[in-house]
């Protein structure tokens, strides 16, 4: 890759599999773009750490705390060797001023990031709340109460099936 062919030349760099990028918590100056490779987004959890995404050519990371200027919510690890685009975020601000469809692309990421997110809350929601209604009462013993057989439940009803239309 020229550097006159590709403006983000100067700022590629090249990580190993299993190369830690950053931990969660750390101080962030930099924002990373993966131009080959996958990187996985590890956040910590009380038992260990867990995978919430792996990212591969064309995906962005790291921008929150340099944009926020906040400790890393999440760690990053190369999964296999691979190419990055590292940029600082003075750099960023006069890369978005110059190039304002850079902000754009980032947005509709965004956008779908936010998307994709909401929809796992709701499918948490969902299974919390299956098991709420799963679970026995709070105070309740597994012992089953004495009571009389169950009665038979009434016959289910079926509906005709339609006559067949004639053909026009």
């Amino acid at each position: 890759m020229a550097a006159e062919k590709n403006p983000f030349a100067k700022f590629l760099t090249h990580f190993t599999k299993g190369h830690v990028l950053f931990h969660e918590g750390d101080e962030g100056e930099d924002m990373y773009i993966i131009r080959s490779g996958q990187v996985a987004i590890r956040k910590r959890v009380p038992h260990g750490d867990i995978v919430v995404a792996v990212l591969e050519k064309g995906d962005f990371f790291g921008e929150m705390a340099m944009l926020e200027r906040i400790p890393r919510t999440a760690g990053a690890e190369m999964v296999e060797d691979g190419d990055l685009i590292v940029i600082g975020s003075e750099i960023f601000g006069d890369m978005v001023k110059g190039n304002p469809e850079i902000a754009v692309r980032m947005l509709r990421k965004y956008s779908l990031r936010l998307r994709e997110t909401t929809k796992q809350i709701e499918e948490l929601a969902a299974k919390a709340e299956g098991a709420v209604a799963a679970a026995p009462p709070s105070g309740a013993t597994m012992e089953r109460p004495t009571q009389e057989p169950a009665k038979p439940a009434a016959p289910q009803q079926t509906l005709p099936e339609p006559a067949p239309r004639p053909e026009p």
